[in-house]
C-alpha cells in the first residue's frame, strides 16, 4: 500500500514536470518563431534539457545536475532581463530546480536517508533579510532593486542544501573539483584567445564583443573577457585554481598532469590580463600559504624565490600596475579606480557608524566589500554575524587541515575559501549572481567538508 502510494506520488510529480516541460517547449518555440534564435532561447532550451535529464536520472541525476550547474559559471552576464534593475540568471533558476528535485527525492525515497540541511549560521543570518525589506521600503528603495540583491542571498539556501546532500556521502568530490577547475580554465582560455587572437573569436560576433581589451590608467591593457561580459570572469578562475592541488595528488598520469599544469598556466595568464591588482596579490598570497603549509621552512624559501621570479617575469607595465596596489595600501592613490573604491568604503563605514540599523536592500550601492556592504544595508549586527560566520568557518577549516596534513582536498578547499574571503573583502560579489554564486558554492563545499569529514582525497587510492 505504501509502495503504491509513493508510486502514485511519483507519477503525479512526473506528470507535473512533463506538463511544465511541454509548456516551456511551447514558450521557447513561440519565442524563436517571433524573435529568432538568441542566447535567451538557447539558455532556456539547455536548462529545460538539463532539467528533464536530471529528473529522469533520479538522485544520481541531481549529482550530475550539480556538475551542469557548475558549468553555467561560464556564461557570465547572459541573463534574462525582467526590469532595468532585475535580471534572472540561469544559475539561480537551475539551482532552485535542483533544490525542488532534491526535496522531491527526499520525500519519495526516505529510505535513502536524504537530508536537507544548511548551516545554523545561515539560518541566523537569514533573519535579517526581512528587516532589510522593511527598512528599504521605508527609505523608498525600488522593489526590483531590493529584490535583485535579496535574491543573491536567498540562493545561498539551495546552494548549501544541494551541495551538502550531494557531497555528504564522501563520493564525487574529485568530479566537483574537476568541474570547477575545468570551467575556470575555459573562462580564462576564452579571455586569453580573444585578447591575443581576436580574429579567432570574432567568428562568433553574436557572443563576443568587438573590443577585446581596454586601456587602464597607467597604460596597462586589460582584457575585456567579452564572452563572459567582464574581467570579473577571473574571479571564477581564482576560486578554481587551488583545486588543482587535490587533482594533482589524485591523478598521477603524466598526460593528465601536463593538462593540469596547462590549466594552471592558462588561468594565471587569464587572471593577469584581467588586470585586477588585488586579485594578483590575493592569488599569490593564497599559494604562498598553501606551499608553506605543505613544505614548512622549505616552502618559505620556495615561495620567496617564486614570488621574486614571478615579479621579474612581469612586463614593465605589469610591475608598475602592481606597484600602484602597494601604494594604495599605504594610502597613496595613484589612479581614480583605487581612490573611488576607498571613497566607497569610507562612505559605507560612515553609514554603519551613523545608521547602524542599516539602509535596506540596495541602499549602499556597490561598496566593493561585502562584509561592509552587508553591515550598511542589513545593519551592523548582520554585518558582524556575516563576518563571524566566515571567520568561524575559516578557523574550523584551518584546524581540519592541521589535523589532516596529507589531505589534499582539504588544503585545496582552504585555498579556495581564502580566495572567496578575499573577494568578499576587496571586490564585493553580492550585487550580481554570476559573481556571488561561485563564492557561495565554494563556501558550501567547505561547510559540507566540515560537517561530514569524509575520507581523505589526494592519495593515489584515496577517492
Amino acid at each position: 500500500m505504501i509502495g503504491s502510494h509513493r508510486l502514485g506520488n511519483a507519477r503525479q510529480l512526473a506528470i507535473g514536470l512533463v506538463g511544465s516541460g511541454l509548456a516551456c517547449i511551447a514558450f521557447v518555440g513561440a519565442w524563436i518563431g517571433q524573435n529568432g534564435v538568441d542566447y535567451r532561447s538557447v539558455i532556456v532550451g539547455l536548462l529545460l534539457l538539463a532539467g528533464v535529464a536530471t529528473f529522469v536520472a533520479g538522485r544520481q541525476g541531481i549529482a550530475v545536475g550539480l556538475l551542469l550547474w557548475i558549468s553555467i559559471f561560464a556564461i557570465g552576464f547572459r541573463t534574462i532581463a525582467i526590469t532595468p534593475a532585475l535580471a534572472l540568471h540561469p544559475l539561480v533558476l537551475f539551482i532552485l530546480a535542483l533544490l525542488v528535485l532534491q526535496v522531491a527525492e527526499a520525500g519519495l525515497s526516505p529510505q535513502l536517508g536524504i537530508r536537507l540541511r544548511a548551516p545554523a549560521w545561515l539560518w541566523a543570518f537569514s533573519l535579517f533579510w526581512a528587516w532589510a525589506w522593511i527598512i528599504g521600503a521605508s527609505n523608498g528603495h525600488a522593489w526590483d532593486l531590493m529584490l535583485s540583491e535579496f535574491l543573491n542571498f536567498v540562493v545561498m539556501v539551495p546552494v548549501f542544501v544541494v551541495v551538502d546532500a550531494i557531497t555528504g556521502t564522501g563520493h564525487g568530490w574529485h568530479r566537483v573539483a574537476a568541474a570547477l577547475l575545468g570551467v575556470g580554465t575555459l573562462i580564462s582560455l576564452l579571455g586569453v584567445l580573444e585578447y591575443y587572437f581576436p580574429g579567432l573569436v570574432r567568428l562568433l560576433p553574436a557572443y563576443v564583443g568587438r573590443d577585446t581589451e581596454f586601456l587602464a590608467e597607467g597604460g596597462f591593457y586589460r582584457a575585456t573577457f567579452s564572452f563572459w561580459g567582464s574581467p570579473a570572469a577571473t574571479f571564477v578562475s581564482a576560486l578554481a585554481l587551488p583545486f588543482v592541488w587535490p587533482l594533482w595528488q589524485l591523478w598521477r598520469g603524466a598526460l593528465v598532469r601536463v593538462g593540469l599544469a596547462a590549466s594552471v598556466a592558462i588561468q594565471i595568464l587569464g587572471i593577469y590580463i584581467g588586470g585586477y591588482r588585488s586579485l594578483w596579490g590575493l592569488v599569490g598570497l593564497v599559494f604562498v600559504v598553501l606551499i608553506v603549509w605543505r613544505k614548512g621552512l622549505i616552502g618559505v624559501i620556495i615561495s620567496a624565490a617564486g614570488a621574486g621570479l614571478a615579479y621579474q617575469l612581469l612586463p614593465q607595465l605589469g610591475q608598475s600596475r602592481f606597484q600602484t596596489l602597494l601604494s594604495a595600501l599605504q594610502g597613496n592613490f595613484q589612479d581614480s579606480s583605487a581612490l573611488n573604491r576607498w571613497q566607497r568604503l569610507v562612505g559605507a563605514f560612515t553609514v554603519v557608524i551613523y545608521q547602524p540599523w542599516g539602509l535596506g536592500w540596495g541602499g549602499a550601492g556597490w561598496v566593493h566589500s561585502d562584509f561592509l556592504q552587508v553591515a550598511a544595508n542589513l545593519g551592523l549586527l548582520a554585518g558582524v554575524l556575516f563576518l563571524a560566520w566566515y571567520l568561524s568557518t575559516l578557523v574550523r577549516l584551518w584546524r581540519l587541515a592541521a589535523q589532516r596534513p596529507d589531505d589534499a582536498l582539504t588544503l585545496g578547499l582552504l585555498g579556495g575559501y581564502m580566495v572567496a574571503g578575499g573577494l568578499l573583502l576587496s571586490q564585493g560579489v553580492e550585487v550580481l549572481p554570476q559573481l556571488a554564486l561561485p563564492v557561495w558554492f565554494v563556501w558550501a563545499l567547505v561547510e559540507a567538508r566540515l560537517r561530514h569529514k569524509p575520507r581523505m582525497i589526494g592519495k593515489p587510492h584515496g577517492a
